[in-house]
C-alpha cells in the first residue's frame, strides 16, 4: 500500500495541492501586508488625536503658571510706564518737530 503523498503524486493530484497551497500563502501575504499598512494609519492617527490632547492640556498649564510667576512683574512695569507718561502737549511738540525736520529733508 502507498502513502498518501505518493498516491497524489501518481493521480497527478499533487501539483494542485501545491499550487492551491501556494495561493493560499500569496493571499493570506497580500492580507497580512494590508492590515500591517492599515493597523500602522490608525495608531498613527490615534497617536496624534493623543499628542494633541496632551500638548493643548499642558500647554494650558505652563501658560498658567508663567501667568501666575510673571504677571504681577509685568503688570508693575506698565504701572511704571503709565504713571510716567508723556503728556500731550509735549508729545505734540516732539511730533510737529519731527513733521518739521522731514519737511526740511
Amino acid at each position: 500500500m502507498c502513502d498518501a503523498i505518493q498516491c497524489a503524486y501518481q493521480l497527478g493530484r499533487l501539483d494542485l495541492v501545491s499550487a492551491l497551497v501556494a495561493s493560499i500563502g500569496v493571499i493570506f501575504a497580500i492580507g497580512g501586508i494590508f492590515s500591517f499598512i492599515n493597523i500602522k494609519n490608525s495608531a498613527k492617527a490615534t497617536a496624534e488625536e493623543t499628542a494633541q490632547k496632551i500638548a493643548h492640556e499642558k500647554t494650558e498649564f505652563i501658560v498658567n503658571a508663567y501667568l501666575q510667576e510673571k504677571l504681577p512683574s509685568i503688570l508693575e512695569s506698565y504701572k511704571d510706564f503709565i504713571a510716567n507718561h508723556v503728556e500731550d502737549s509735549v508729545a505734540n511738540h516732539i511730533a510737529n518737530a519731527q513733521e518739521d525736520k522731514n519737511d526740511n529733508k
